[in-house]
């Protein structure tokens, strides 16, 4: 015999299961959503540290290539600045008459002796080397510049007078730089060469203009003596009978008295 549950009797177990139900749902819902909320959140985090990381590493690459660029810049300027000093001055890279300076003799010897427009190239030179070679001695920024300044004039005043030709590619050594694998680093290089030559050409043109102020001023200053000396002339001319009648006025007077 089967025995038959009816509705009403089972309605309220199907409503309880229902909740029971419901509630575990609406638990595993909350717990994915927030599973889901802590993924997001980690993402997130994670993303904002590694654009942290590459923005700094990214910076400090940055700062890296332009202390670089920097450094290739000022050795394609110091290669062919001291490439243009040796030719025209013969210098000696490795000189060893420093050792036995002191440190007065950079004033004394040196910088203190200004170089003669009438000079020869050779002596121009030798002047160039005792500066090049006491320029260890200038310790002070001021006294460096003075140094660097007399040897590009001087190295100048040599271009003007000798007929040796430079060549540029002497500046252009240090291999390191030069054959870079970074394009940018090479041509840093080669723009401080570049901008060294562009000095070097300013230095020859004020020695050319200081050469025609020179000239100038010699002429000027023989054309004054000139004039001073004739003046002088004509003055011991006027004086000269004027002391001759002056003279004989004395002696007629004298003679004049005696009598």
């Amino acid at each position: 015999m089967t025995t038959t549950t009816s509705l009403p009797t089972l309605l309220p177990g199907l409503l309880e299961l229902v909740r029971v139900l419901g509630l575990f749902f609406g638990v595993l819902g909350v717990l994915v959503l927030t599973l889901r909320l802590l993924y997001v959140l980690f993402r997130t985090v994670t993303s904002s540290l590694n654009r942290g990381l590459n923005g700094m590493e990214h910076s400090h690459a940055q700062r890296t290539d332009g202390k670089v660029l920097a450094q290739a810049w000022k050795a394609g300027e110091e290669d062919m600045r001291t490439a243009w000093l040796q030719w025209q001055l013969r210098l000696d890279p490795t000189p060893t008459r420093a050792r036995t300076l002191s440190p007065s003799a950079l004033g004394s010897s040196a910088l203190d002796v200004l170089p003669r427009p009438d000079w020869t190239v050779d002596r121009l030179r030798r002047h160039g080397r005792e500066v090049w070679e006491a320029r260890h001695l200038a310790v002070t920024p001021r006294r460096r510049q003075e140094v660097d300044a007399r040897l590009d004039w001087v190295a100048a005043m040599v271009y003007e007078l000798s007929d040796a030709p430079f060549d540029a590619t002497r500046g252009q050594t240090t291999e390191q730089y030069l054959y870079h694998q970074d394009r940018e680093v090479r041509e840093a290089y080669l723009k401080g060469g570049s901008a060294a030559a562009e000095k070097i050409m300013g230095t020859i043109t004020a020695a050319r203009d200081r050469a025609r102020q020179d000239a100038a001023t010699d002429l000027s200053a023989e054309f004054l003596a000139q004039q001073r000396n004739t003046a002088f002339q004509a003055m011991r001319e006027t004086y000269r009978p004027t002391r001759t009648r002056d003279a004989h006025a004395a002696w007629e007077a004298e003679a004049g008295g005696e009598a």
